[in-house]
């Protein structure tokens, strides 16, 4: 929901403006929660006769107000705004002050994600059926590099993008869904043909053109099983003094998303674009 409804301006509006937002980690990622925020956390699932997979709110003397399912409040406009304005008329929630607001922000670091000097960082939107979403990841300059055309390079030649670069790539082409991690899932196939299009001594202009099928669950249990399949173009600019990509561009022309539910097979539309943005740099 960080990438989704929680990125949506009128949801971060309505929430700053109403409600107090507790940031609480259901999984237990290098610490574990003590024992009274695991009690109460279990309380609140109790009382609300919900799960881990739900958006709560809660008064401020521990009652709880509402739940949603996250499946649901992934798109911001159809249900959660709906849930929240809700709660709001329901309860007779007075708009707090700036100062209020301002005073209940946290402020904490997240935790840097780990990478190597010299990687490549990508930018990636992705929308579908339960809204947009973006995200960065990285490619090592290996894999980088493995992109690059060929040394004696002439306009109209084409090379195949090596395989095991181009699954790496296509790992992160998932819609937002329950499951947010990108190494849970796995590249069936994946196809990458480059052809240039100008050269020159300075640089290499070039097209691309390819597959991919990805399997990635849509919740983190597997209970979902799902996959993706989507046709590839894109563009890139390598500089042939720096041996490297100043520019690169993909996006899908088709993709489609089918995913099962107790049994019943569904497919939605979906589409993805990523963009190089630059190189990770020493901290």
């Amino acid at each position: 929901m960080r990438t989704s409804s929680f990125s949506n301006e009128r949801v971060i509006g309505v929430v700053s403006r109403y409600f107090i937002p507790v940031w609480l980690s259901v999984d237990d990622y290098g610490t574990q929660k003590s024992p009274a925020d695991r009690a109460e956390w279990e309380r609140i699932q109790k009382a609300a006769h919900g799960g881990n997979i739900n958006v709560y709110v809660i008064a401020s003397d521990g009652t709880p107000l509402g739940r949603m399912n996250v499946t649901q409040a992934l798109n911001a406009e159809k249900n959660l705004l709906p849930f929240l304005d809700g709660i709001v008329t329901e309860q007779k929630l007075p708009s707090r002050k700036d100062a209020a607001v301002r005073a209940s922000t946290a402020n904490f670091d997240l935790p840097p994600k780990p990478h190597a000097v010299g990687n490549q960082v990508f930018h990636l939107w992705t929308t579908g059926e339960r809204g947009r979403a973006e995200d960065w990841f990285q490619l090592s300059a290996t894999d980088a590099a493995s992109f690059a055309p060929p040394a004696r390079v002439m306009a109209s030649s084409s090379w195949d993008i090596p395989s095991d670069a181009c699954k790496r790539l296509f790992l992160h082409f998932y819609p937002p869904t329950c499951n947010y991690r990108a190494e849970k899932g796995e590249v069936l196939s994946a196809e990458l043909q480059a052809m240039a299009t100008s050269v020159t001594p300075d640089r290499v202009c070039l097209v691309l053109k390819g597959q991919m099928r990805l399997k990635h669950d849509a919740t983190p249990t597997g209970s979902m099983p799902a996959e993706i399949r989507a046709n590839v173009v894109g563009a890139a600019t390598f500089d042939r003094q720096r041996q490297a990509f100043v520019a690169l561009q993909l996006a899908t022309d088709h993709a489609e998303h089918t995913w099962s539910w107790q049994g019943k097979p569904a497919k939605t539309p979906v589409a993805f674009a990523v963009e190089l943005v630059g190189l990770a740099e020493a901290k």
